[in-house]
Order: structure tokens, then sequence, then C-alpha cells
């Protein structure tokens, strides 16, 4: 299948997903040791604003960070997912994630100036990498250390020690995507736009589809998971997953909202193309304009020095400005003449 880019479209999915309160504590719930799950109230889970990554990897990475009491105390807990969706690794995202991690303390203690201590960090890393993740979870492997035994265990008692929790699509087959209906349909996307599997998805997410309910909010959810394929998967064959889904009466709704996004998404194409028709047509003319312009001046001027030359007083801008280019050349042939220059 044949890939296009569209502006951010795996940060459009991710965040209309996993910023869902059911869909969140759902993803959690399926992708966090139990020990940690039973212990956080997920009732009171909410989402905090903003992003902590850097302006100019936002194209490659998007972030979400919720905050949940838990523990017998209900001490504040922060989870803080960063979505990595590049075409390969990038080794020095251990080093950013820690600077994240600093970023939310510090954020924290200007929304909680009078806070005596800091609460913990989950740092999750969903990895949407083709071929699977293939460093290591944990900071201190990427410090370099000494061969010494002592020294190093010295050593380490002085640097940051931390592993962060990861989802690796690229290693999970689809039935091992933890979460609800929404929340693998669309962890089984991402993974498969990465592997160029879009064929296997459409296969494995039929009976999903089947299981989603006619609410606005799954009408919401199936027009931005096909707006990424669409976006992702230029060659997509809509009218294929609606045979399929008619199969199966009980996705039979489900057929009827793709295709309904489908024509929408047709429509929305012809109306780009046609936008950028429009676009370009008028760049071409403002160009040819401007080089018109540009070869009238340049005959405004030579017209103007040339009356100048001859004792008269140049003609006025503006009159000479309505002049077809024709005319002005033919008066400047004429005042050659005169000053016996032709």
């Amino acid at each position: 299948m044949g890939s296009r880019g569209i502006a951010q479209p795996h940060d459009s999915l991710f965040r209309h997903t996993f910023a869902q309160h059911a869909h969140a504590v759902s993803f959690f719930n399926g992708n966090l040791p139990e020990v940690l799950v039973s212990a956080t109230n997920w009732d009171r889970l909410k989402l905090i604003g903003g992003s902590f990554v850097d302006e100019g990897l936002r194209q490659s990475e998007s972030d979400l960070l919720f905050q949940a009491p838990f523990g017998q105390a209900e001490s504040p807990l922060l989870l803080y997912i960063l979505f990595e969706h590049q075409s390969s690794i990038d080794r020095q995202m251990p080093l950013r994630l820690l600077d994240y991690m600093v970023r939310i303390w510090r954020r924290h203690l200007q929304d909680h100036p009078k806070a005596g201590v800091l609460p913990p960090i989950v740092p999750m890393v969903l990895a949407q990498v083709a071929g699977g993740w293939s460093i290591s979870t944990q900071f201190l492997d990427y410090l370099a250390w000494p061969e010494e035994p002592e020294l190093r265990q010295y050593l380490e008692a002085h640097q940051p020690r931390f592993e962060h929790a990861l989802v690796d699509l690229g290693r999970m087959e689809f039935s091992k995507l933890r979460g609800d209906v929404e929340v693998r349909m669309a962890l089984g996307l991402l993974k498969a736009v990465s592997e160029n599997g879009v064929a296997a998805w459409l296969e494995w997410t039929g009976p999903l589809l089947a299981k989603l309910g006619t609410a606005k909010n799954t009408v919401e959810f199936l027009s931005v998971l096909f707006r990424y394929l669409a976006g992702a998967q230029s060659d997509v064959d809509f009218s294929e997953l609606r045979a399929r889904l008619h199969a199966n009466p009980n996705s039979e709704k489900a057929a009827e909202t793709i295709m309904s996004i489908a024509e929408e998404l047709k429509q929305m194409g012809r109306d780009e193309g046609l936008q950028k028709g429009l676009q370009e047509g008028l760049q071409k003319g403002l160009q040819k304009g401007l080089q018109k312009g540009l070869q009238k001046g340049a005959l405004i001027g030579r017209l103007q020095a040339l009356q100048g030359l001859a004792g008269r007083k140049p003609d006025p801008m503006d009159a000479l400005a309505e002049m077809q280019s024709k005319r002005l050349q033919s008066m400047i042939d004429e005042l050659d003449r005169d000053l016996g220059r032709g």
C-alpha cells in the first residue's frame, strides 16, 4: 500500500483516543502491573493539560499527562505517556524522557508552590516503531561505566535511576493489545500503519467494529480512526471493508458510518484538490503578473530617462502606468530616433 504524509495524523488519533477518561483508564489497567492498578483510584483519574515535548520534536513525539490518587493516603500519582511515532529508534529518547519528567515536576511545583515533596511519575513509552523497540528501558544502561565493580557501585548511587514502562506495538500481536475496544482498535491501527499491514488490521478489526455502539462519541471515534487510516494509506478500499462488515448483521451500523466517513473524505479530497489547483493557479498568475509588472516598470523608467535627455518634462508615472507596454516601447523607439540612438 502506498502511504502519504498528513500533518500530525498520529497525534490526532493518539490524543482523541487516550485523552478520554474511559479509554485512558482501560489502557492503564491493561498495561500496568496489578500492584499499581489495584492501588490507584481510577475514578478520579484526570488529564492535565499541556505538552512537555520539545517544539522541534512534535512531528515525531506526542504526550499526555494524567494524575490520580493512589495508596492508602491517596497521594497524587502522575502517569505520563510519551508516544514515539518514528521510523527508527532515537537513542537520545531516554535522556529526553528524563528531561520531560523534570519539566513535569517543575510544572507541579509551579501549580503547588507549598508542596513539600514531589509526586512519583510513571513514565510510559508507547512505541510505534517498525520492527519493535530494541534499546534498554533502563536509564543507567546509557551511561559509560568503569570496569571496576566498586567504582561503578559508587557512581551508580549518584546517577538518576529509573526505568520506563513500554508498550511496544512493533513486538505485539493484535491479540495481545490491551484496553477497551476503541483503545485496541487505535493501537492496532497505529501498529499496522508503521508495518504497512493495514490489510491484516482490517481483517482483525471487523469483529471489534461489531462490538461498538451507535453513540455520538463512537461515531466521532470512527471518524478520527478512518481519517487517520485514509491519511496514512492513500489506497484504502472502503467498499471492501463495508462488504466484510455487512456480512455480520451486528456490524451494519458501523459499515454505514464508515462509508459515510469515506464519502466525506472523498469530498474533502476533491475540495482540497480544487483549493490546491486554485492556489497554484493564483501563484502562477501572481508570478506572471509580477514579471510583467517589472518589465513594464523598466520601460517606464527608460522612457522617463529619455524624455529628460531630450529636454522634456517626463510624463507622470500614473499616466504612463495606464499605457500598454507596446505603446511605451513605441515612444521609447521614437525618442531613440530623435536623439540619434536608433
